[in-house]
């Protein structure tokens, strides 16, 4: 098909090594049902077949555009990249592993157009490397916030306790004149600032089905915890330069939440202040327990857990902590005063640790509640500004 002018949309799509994936994408951008569309696609220096798939589309449709770095930059240079080069109305920003609805883009765009709106944003579906879908969706994490209706709201305090946005569909306008890019020093908080950017200027419509699948796959699963800590350094001292006012506002409304936290924490430390305790799970949420909780109130564990046996020796090393790959029978030896505290974020995977302890009535176990999580993803992004509201 022949590209229009200025096309009402523009797709960016960011690529590296993503030849696996990239055909199923690009081909749902193709089967859209709105056509007045570009597609820019930005290979950033892949060493496999991504340029050759590229190339191939280009040569099938004069919507898709190509763009090639000479080596690899990175993810938020590659979408800053894709962005220079559109000429679309409205754009999107979308991982090159994963899907849109094929009517994603014209209901979008009929709400911006009709509500004369600037940004707009949905549900997101995950799904497998076999496009199953896991039957967990983006707005289960949001803890009710999300209306059932489309409908415009205020994110930018749901995004400083944690909450993320897959992507959404942006008014260019909005981008250029508030100059907001992806930031290229952060490794994997770089979108997660960019919506925060945008949600700083203003507000979004949300649409409550699921317009965008996420691709969940052993390539994209990050274990980098270090640069996610690393990522979130950086990112507090960039909040609190151009955000301070804004994120204090926020943060007194998020008043119960935080009072709510604080009680728990206070009668956690009570609880294992003096006892030897069990950290259950260190994966992501862990190391946010630890770092958060434990080396705040220097309350060490006596041991951590994990099936994970990579994950689990990287953060004894990090922290000198002892940690084992406990079976049963070694929970059953385990000492009888021990309290268990279960730091994993999803509930199917507290429950199976829980059961493990079950029946075990020397033991006390306690799962971290899901508002505590929010609180201890706000105290890592918004730092030293919690203390100065409260």
């Amino acid at each position: 098909m022949k590209k229009t002018i200025n096309p009402i949309v523009s797709v960016v799509i960011p690529c590296y090594n993503s030849a696996q994936f990239l055909e199923k994408t690009i081909d749902s951008i193709i089967k859209q049902t709105l056509s007045d569309w570009e597609l820019i696609l930005v290979d950033d220096g892949s060493t496999d077949e991504t340029k050759k798939i590229i190339e191939n589309w280009t040569k099938k449709d004069e919507r898709i555009k190509r763009v090639f770095h000479d080596r690899n930059y990175g993810v938020a240079k590659a979408s800053n990249t894709g962005l220079k080069n559109t000429r679309g109305k409205y754009v999107l920003v979308m991982g090159s592993d994963d899907l849109l609805e094929s009517d994603a883009l014209e209901t979008c765009v009929e709400i911006l157009e009709k509500e004369k709106a600037n940004a707009i944003t949905f549900d997101v579906e995950l799904i497998d490397e076999n496009d199953r879908s896991l039957n967990i969706k983006l707005s289960e994490f949001f803890d009710d916030k999300l209306p059932q209706t489309v409908k415009s709201i205020d994110l930018f305090e749901e995004l400083i306790i944690g909450k993320f946005l897959q992507t959404a569909l942006i008014k260019k306008d909005i981008i250029e004149t508030h100059k907001i890019t992806f930031e290229e020093n952060l490794k994997h908080l770089n979108d997660f600032l960019f919506f925060l950017d945008v949600a700083a200027v203003t507000r979004f419509f949300y649409v409550p089905r699921p317009l965008y699948k996420y691709r969940r796959h052993s390539k994209n699963l990050s274990s980098d915890t270090k640069g996610y800590f690393k990522d979130y350094e950086v990112f507090r001292k960039l909040m609190k330069n151009r955000y301070p006012q804004k994120v204090k506002e926020a943060l007194i409304k998020k008043r119960d939440l935080i009072e709510k936290a604080q009680a728990f924490e206070s009668e956690l430390c009570k609880d294992l202040k003096d006892r030897s305790f069990l950290l259950a799970g260190m994966g992501f949420g862990g190391e946010l327990f630890f770092r958060n909780f434990c080396q705040k109130y220097n309350l060490l564990p006596a041991l951590v857990m994990d099936k994970n046996k990579k994950r689990l020796e990287e953060v004894c090393r990090s922290y000198a902590l002892s940690g084992k790959i406990l079976s049963l029978k070694e929970i059953e030896e385990l000492p009888s005063n021990l309290f268990v505290v279960v730091t994993v974020r999803k509930k199917a995977i507290q429950e199976e640790i829980e059961s493990m302890f079950s029946g075990k009535s020397f033991y006390d176990v306690v799962s971290i509640p899901e508002f505590y999580w929010n609180f201890l993803m706000l105290q890592e992004l918004v730092g030293d500004l919690l203390k100065e509201v409260y």
